[in-house]
C-alpha cells in the first residue's frame, strides 16, 4: 500500500481508496482504472504517523484550555482584564518558543496538579488529592508534551512547502 496525494486538497490517502477520506472526493473512476501517482518523495510529509498526528493535535486543545483556565484565574484575582489578556497572549507567544513552551508546559502541569491537591485537602481528603492531583498533573504533562509536537508538526510542514 502506498501513499497518494489527494489532487483536491492535497492531503494523503492510500492508494487502493477509491475516495479521499478527507474530502470525499473520488480517486478512481472505476474499479480498473490505476490510482493518482506517488507524490514525489520531497512532497511526503514528516511524520508518516496519523495516529501521533491526531493525538498531538488532541493535546494542544488541551494546551489551549489550560492557557483560559490560567488567564481567567489571573484575571479574576487581579481584578483586570488586562490581565486576563496579558496572561493569555504570553502563553500563546510562549507556547511557540521551542524549549521555552516545554518549560511553560511543566510548569502548567504542576500548576494544575498541586491547585487540584490543595482543593482536594480543603475538601477534606488530602490524599486523594496526591492521587488525583498526581493524575491531573501527569494527564496535562502529556497533553503539554503533544502541543509541542504539534507545534513541532506545523513549523515542519510550513518548511516543506
Amino acid at each position: 500500500m502506498a501513499l497518494i496525494s489527494c489532487p483536491e486538497c492535497n492531503k494523503t490517502v492510500s492508494d487502493k481508496a477509491t475516495a479521499c477520506v478527507h474530502c470525499g472526493n473520488p480517486l478512481k473512476t472505476s474499479e480498473d482504472s490505476p490510482a493518482l501517482p506517488a507524490p514525489p518523495a520531497s512532497a511526503v510529509p514528516v511524520r508518516q504517523g496519523v495516529a501521533q498526528a491526531v493525538e498531538n493535535r488532541a493535546g494542544s486543545s488541551l494546551w489551549g484550555f489550560q492557557v483560559f483556565i490560567a488567564a481567567c484565574i489571573a484575571g479574576y484575582l487581579a481584578s483586570s482584564w488586562w490581565v486576563f489578556g496579558g496572561v493569555f497572549v504570553g502563553l500563546a507567544v510562549l507556547a511557540n518558543i521551542p524549549y521555552l513552551g516545554k518549560l511553560v508546559g511543566f510548569a502548567m502541569a504542576v500548576a494544575f496538579g498541586v491547585l487540584v491537591y490543595y482543593v482536594c485537602k480543603e475538601l477534606g481528603s488530602p490524599e486523594a488529592g496526591y492521587v488525583i492531583g498526581g493524575i491531573v498533573f501527569l494527564g496535562f504533562l502529556a497533553a503539554n508534551m503533544a502541543m509541542s509536537r504539534h507545534l513541532g508538526d506545523l513549523k515542519a510542514s510550513k518548511a516543506d512547502q
